[in-house]
């Protein structure tokens, strides 16, 4: 029993990560057949069978059926696993977070062993992916200590020595190269592969450029024999970037329009496109950069690929304010500012592009104060035809307004509750309390806030109104949280603790 509640503690402690808080199953309404057909979900279900995690039946090339007849929760959360690897495959990050969050949940409260570090390796994947390499090692080293076959701890091996690696350390390629001769030995080529590809990028980091591609040559061979082309476009990716770093500018822009154009990934499309972006910033080229920096963030944006959005606006915002389009700027500036804000709160590090579209707003705004400054002052006068109202009057009048503007841009309730991420009956319900809510001067002030903050959920957009109305009340207020509670018709307790939400939030800004 006692071996029991420490595994499980483990586990609770360490695996989930706020980006798989995802508990509901995954809508595959469209994706069953695109899952199963796919070469991905062919791999998944080798993996598992060779690893004595799972043996799925001949049902496994219809999803519907696999899962009704899988009641096993291990089973069903290897499943959801394989669905990951899918959606990791096409690019979607935030599906792949989705299915993995569901299939942890799936087994949390179960002893842990082979699919609890199955599935962390996966967890673990992603969070490397998208720029959480520390939190990726914790999960990483705790895989020993909830399985003991000897292939998972070799994964989880390799998938460290490669963070390690990330994470600076110059001594990796004798370890790496230990670990490519295991997984040569169980004829396991897709490990084969990945081995090639980080010890070419470790060789990379080391300025070896001749050691380097050749490792990334005999990845790309090892990739295309084994009918491993996503693996061979991948390292095709990191030849591009070896080019660039041996000064080779025109043959990476090249390889790199090439891997963009020949992915079926959105995420490596929208990476390569990136680094062309990156690349034409460089050498000055903004209008190219532009170009490319524009339809990697329409990639980003449109496929879940959440963690590239913050640098791409960051370096718009950079070009844009080069060429003298202050607006334009101020605009990719602040969309920045906001992705690497959600980041932060997601428990992701502010460090890398996070970091630098944080700084770089700040820094647009200090150079930029006085061209802001007319907006400004006139959307703080604009607070006083408010912020004499009690909080839930200024609430009522908020959503009254937020939800007669998306009834009629999406043409009914129904559609306009789904854009905001309501339910019918929700909506209805909110309708109907807001009902006596009376328009005034106020109105102005709230479709411009409204127009600012498009295309966020019900939730944050009325958790932004509500956090900027009551920083508004509160400087009327002199800073004073007694008067606060009065002017908001709130007790003091409930006016306290606001202003503590408040003060954490400005400070982390």
């Amino acid at each position: 029993m006692q071996n029991y509640n420490t595994a499980q503690m483990e586990m609770n402690l360490y695996t989930p990560h706020k980006i798989f808080s995802q508990v509901a199953q995954p809508d595959l309404a469209h994706d069953h057949q695109k899952i199963t057909g796919d070469h991905r979900w062919l791999e998944f279900v080798h993996q598992i069978s060779r690893l004595e995690l799972a043996n799925l039946p001949e049902t496994k090339s219809n999803l519907d059926l696999l899962l009704q007849d899988q009641y096993d929760p291990q089973n069903r959360a290897l499943i959801y696993a394989g669905i990951s690897r899918y959606y990791k495959g096409i690019g979607n990050l935030q599906k792949t977070a989705n299915a993995l969050g569901h299939a942890y949940s799936l087994i949390q409260d179960i002893p842990a062993g082979d699919a609890h570090a199955y599935i962390s390796i996966e967890m673990a994947i992603l969070l490397s992916i998208t720029g959480n390499i520390e939190y990726s090692q914790v999960l990483l080293e705790k895989i020993p200590e909830l399985t003991e076959s000897v292939a998972l701890q070799k994964y989880a091996h390799f998938r460290r020595l490669e963070n390690q690696m990330r994470l600076g350390r110059t001594d990796v390629i004798a370890d790496l190269n230990v670990s490519l001769n295991y997984f040569r030995g169980v004829n396991d080529y897709t490990a084969v592969a990945n081995h090639l590809k980080a010890i070419g990028n470790a060789y990379r980091r080391q300025q070896d450029f001749t050691s380097a591609m050749q490792y990334y040559i005999s990845g790309v061979e090892t990739a295309l024999t084994h009918d491993y082309a996503h693996i061979a476009t991948s390292i095709d990716h990191d030849i591009a970037m070896l080019y660039y770093h041996m000064g080779n500018t025109e043959e990476a822009i090249t390889k790199l329009t090439e891997v963009a154009g020949n992915s079926t990934n959105h995420y490596v499309r929208c990476i390569a496109l990136s680094n062309v972006g990156f690349i034409e910033l460089k050498a000055d080229r903004y209008d190219q950069a532009l170009n490319s920096f524009s339809e990697a963030l329409a990639l980003a944006t449109e496929h879940g690929t959440y963690h590239r959005i913050t640098g791409l606006s960051y370096y718009m915002g950079l070009i844009h304010e080069e060429q003298g389009d202050i607006e334009r700027s101020g605009f990719f500036h602040t969309q920045g500012f906001k992705a690497a804000m959600s980041m932060v709160e997601n428990h992701f590090p502010c460090s890398g592009d996070t970091l630098r579209a944080i700084q770089g707003y700040h820094k647009f705004h200090e150079k930029h104060a006085r061209l802001l400054l007319p907006e400004s002052s006139s959307e703080t006068r604009n607070w006083e035809n408010l912020i004499d109202r009690s909080l839930k009057e200024a609430r009522d009048l908020f959503q009254g307004a937020l939800l007669a503007g998306a009834i009629e841009k999406f043409g009914s309730k129904r559609n306009a509750a789904k854009q905001l991420g309501l339910s019918e009956r929700s909506i209805f319900t909110v309708l109907e309390r807001v009902k006596s809510a009376k328009q005034d001067a106020s109105l102005e002030l709230i479709q411009s806030f409204i127009h600012d903050h498009k295309n966020q959920s019900w939730k944050n957009i009325n958790q932004a109104f509500e956090t900027e109305f009551i920083a508004q009340v509160y400087e009327r207020t002199d800073r004073n949280i007694k008067q606060l509670a009065l002017d908001l018709d709130i007790s003091y307790s409930s006016a306290a603790v606001k202003i503590k939400t408040l003060r954490k939030k400005m400070s982390e800004e």
